[in-house]
């Protein structure tokens, strides 16, 4: 039998499609990974073909908890313990690649 290790901060976020002939969907949990799968529809036989890329170490070092996509589907927001926003976006090399934003990072007065 296969057990769940769902945590508290367990998630999946489906990226907007924008016309591309696949989705991503990226999940997250406690194990300190994120995992990004690219579908696609199967080009001779119904279904699909799965590609899962995973993001860990050294760039995410404690447990993830949150995702989303941009409007696009481009670029990945990842948050959890570490306390920082961690912004994942695919490099020319076609690796994903972070960008870290600090937990006090200052956006601006609020009554701008």
């Amino acid at each position: 039998s296969t057990q769940s290790t769902w945590g508290k901060g367990d998630a999946v976020s489906w990226a907007p499609c924008m016309g591309r002939t696949y989705h991503l969907i990226a999940s997250c949990g406690a194990d300190s990974r994120i995992r990004i799968t690219r579908l696609k529809p199967h080009p001779t036989e119904p279904g699909f073909t799965q590609e899962t890329t995973v993001l860990g170490p050294p760039e995410i070092e404690k447990e993830v908890w949150k995702l989303q996509w941009n409007g696009t589907g481009t670029v990945l927001a990842s948050s959890g313990d570490e306390g920082n926003v961690r912004l994942w976006k695919k490099g020319i090399t076609g690796r994903w690649e972070p960008t870290t934003l600090p937990a006090d990072a200052d956006f601006g007065s609020p009554d701008m």
